[in-house]
């Protein structure tokens, strides 16, 4: 089960991905209503764990209150994520796939490489190993390549703006080289919120945007966890969340 004391997880159950996609039809301004909020707070981050017949996926969403009633509110890109899901009956597929977790760095902790800037490694590390993550750190893209040659890992954060190598072109070579086939979390801009425009590096499998919240930071990576420990058969069985 993966979990995280910054983030609670809640429980949507659906008898078929047809009845999810007929609730995902139906829905306004891409929200899903609850009929259990237990202490659920407004714009607070959660993991959505999602269950259609024997199918199930993961993904990060933000509580809504309205009138003392809660809903879920789902960004465009994992609202896209619940409708491939809910009309293929398995999760997208993901450049990072984990078959088999590695070994754990700490006793039940997923080992996590935060590749960013020196200035920006200790918040990013508080906030990472707040989450329940054993934390490795590089200040760059060649610093990385070199980290994971001695340090098998389940996750990596990238910030966007690399020195030298740039993100993209490390997350590319990456999956280029099969180095490793883990799931990828890049750490976009801010201005990317004003602009309406998405990060356009898809060898990333999701983005947080800047300054990152450290809720919503680990609702994605448990998320993306989730989903990449599913069976690559797509039937979404023996998922282990």
């Amino acid at each position: 089960m993966l979990t995280s004391p910054n983030v609670r997880p809640v429980r949507l159950e659906y008898a078929t991905p047809s009845e999810l996609l007929a609730a995902l039809a139906l829905a306004e301004d891409r929200e899903l209503e609850l009929d259990e909020h237990p202490d659920l707070r407004d714009s607070e981050w959660v993991l959505v764990r999602i269950a259609a017949g024997p199918a199930h996926t993961a993904v990060a969403a933000q509580a809504v209150e309205r009138d003392s009633a809660f809903s879920l509110r789902f960004e465009h890109r994992d609202w896209r994520e619940l409708e491939q899901f809910a009309s293929l009956g398995s999760p997208s597929a993901a450049p990072g796939r984990i078959e088999r977790a590695t070994t754990p760095l700490a006793e039940g902790c997923c080992p996590v490489l935060v590749v960013a800037d020196p200035e920006l490694q200790p918040v990013l590390r508080a906030m990472v190993g707040a989450c329940g993550f054993a934390v490795l750190t590089a200040a760059s893209a060649e610093e990385a390549f070199d980290c994971l040659r001695e340090h098998p890992v389940d996750l990596l954060v990238v910030e966007q703006n690399l020195p030298g190598m740039s993100a993209c072109e490390f997350c590319n070579r990456l999956r280029r080289e099969r180095r490793v086939s883990r799931p990828v979390l890049m750490l976009a801009p801010h201005q990317f919120a004003a602009s309406g425009n998405e990060p356009s590096c898809v060898a990333a499998d999701d983005y947080v945007l800047e300054p990152v919240r450290a809720s919503e930071l680990s609702a994605r990576m448990l998320g993306l966890l989730a989903r990449a420990r599913l069976p690559s058969n797509g039937s979404g069985m023996e998922a282990r969340f």
